[in-house]
């Protein structure tokens, strides 16, 4: 995400609260378990905020953010208690990575309640005339 001009790693953030949440780490072989995963919708004031979209959380939401806040992140990388949104499962591809456009269509629909508008190409006109240019003279 981008938040405030400054590029915020999802990753780090989604580290920190595992550690935070006490969430056991897997060997190579084992697909990770996701209760917390970050995601990022549109702000109108910083470009887009940081939304943690979680299972049942085993502490406080005030509390997860205190010590979010004592791991030494910036600030601009710290969710707002009113950005995490509970939900009953972490989207999972079928390759056992996270569902980052499932993920986000999530938290726009709680949060925004839209999605991502689509590019559309612009119509193409006259893209090629078949009539001759000039005229043959006989």
């Amino acid at each position: 995400s981008k938040i405030g001009g400054e590029m915020v790693p999802h990753l780090l953030v989604e580290q920190e609260l595992m550690k935070i949440l006490d969430v056991p780490s897997t060997d190579g072989d084992e697909m990770p378990s996701l209760p917390v995963a970050v995601t990022a919708v549109p702000d109108e004031k910083k470009g887009e905020r940081l939304i943690v979209v979680h299972l049942k959380l085993s502490k406080p939401i005030d509390q997860v953010l205190k010590e979010l806040g004592e791991c030494g992140l910036p600030n601009i990388w710290m969710p707002n208690a009113d950005g995490f949104l509970e939900v009953d499962e972490i989207p999972i591809l079928g390759t056992g990575k996270l569902d980052l456009r499932a993920l986000q269509e999530m938290a726009l629909d709680a949060f925004c309640n839209k999605k991502p508008a689509k590019p559309q190409s612009a119509p193409v006109e006259n893209e090629a005339s078949t009539e001759p240019v000039g005229t043959i003279d006989t």
